[in-house]
């Protein structure tokens, strides 16, 4: 059985969950590396406070994870937004999904109603 050492098992239950809205799709190569900077110095801040911060590039990024089909891309990213506890958005470049990331929670609502 693996056991996730990145949070202590007694912090795990407590600990909220975030979801980082930033453009990929199409973000110029220029941009990349201080976007992805920037995701990784907010994941360090959120560790402080105790939340857990999924960076999408790590997982679906449309360059170094091109192999992934896009469905799959969409339901991993979704079922992300929907686990998480509040989304930050990263509004320093044109973005093609953030809005829709930005939207889920709020029509996942008017399905619980």
């Amino acid at each position: 059985m693996k056991v996730d050492t990145a949070i202590p098992n007694e912090q795990q239950a407590a600990c909220l969950r975030a979801y980082l809205a930033t453009a990929l799709t199409l973000l110029p190569d220029s941009e990349r590396e201080g976007t992805f900077a920037l995701g990784r110095r907010l994941q360090s801040l959120c560790e402080e406070y105790g939340v857990v911060l999924y960076l999408p590039f790590d997982h679906t990024d449309p360059l170094a994870h091109a192999d992934v089909p896009n469905a799959v891309v969409y339901e991993r990213d979704r079922k992300q937004v929907i686990t998480s506890d509040f989304i930050l958005m990263l509004c320093t470049s044109a973005s093609y999904g953030a809005g829709q990331e930005n939207e889920i929670p709020s029509s996942r609502c008017d399905e619980l109603r």
